[in-house]
């Protein structure tokens, strides 16, 4: 009867040389849900952020021509022209990827307890507890 079990639960995962044990019975939701969380988290952006420099740096110092002129020009305008970082009048474009915020919500286990009705006419600072270099839960609370 153990054994039976035991089997039961070992087809519900396949191995994969180089990923080990594998789930095969996870929903697509789940799935999503996973990516989502995957993609916000430092696993991606922090690789993706020193391959977008590493990339810009050889093609600024290795690259065509054509290449160094549009890093130069963007380096220009992003440390010289833009002025929005202090303005604050850009939008973020990851604020507008509500499928992702949406499933990474879903992932984690967040509640957001609203204690008292805010007037959207003034500007207020929120503290986030515990806090540090990734804080989802602020992130997720607020998507």
């Amino acid at each position: 009867r153990k054994r039976n079990t035991m089997e039961k639960q070992a087809s519900r995962y396949i191995s994969i040389p180089g990923l080990g044990e594998v789930s095969v019975g996870t929903s697509t939701t789940r799935r999503r849900q996973s990516l989502a969380a995957f993609f916000l988290s430092l696993y991606f952006m922090i690789p993706a952020t020193i391959c977008a420099i590493s990339a810009s740096m050889y093609f600024l110092f290795m690259g065509p021509m054509v290449f160094k002129a549009l890093i130069v020009c963007y380096f220009t305008f992003a440390f010289v022209l833009d002025k929005s970082p202090k303005a604050g009048s850009r939008r973020p474009f990851l604020r507008d990827m509500k499928w992702i915020w949406s499933h990474a919500c879903d992932f984690f286990p967040i509640t957001l307890i609203k204690t008292a009705d805010l007037d959207p006419n003034k500007s207020y600072v929120m503290g986030y507890h515990p806090h540090g270099i990734i804080s989802v839960g602020a992130m997720c609370s607020f998507a």
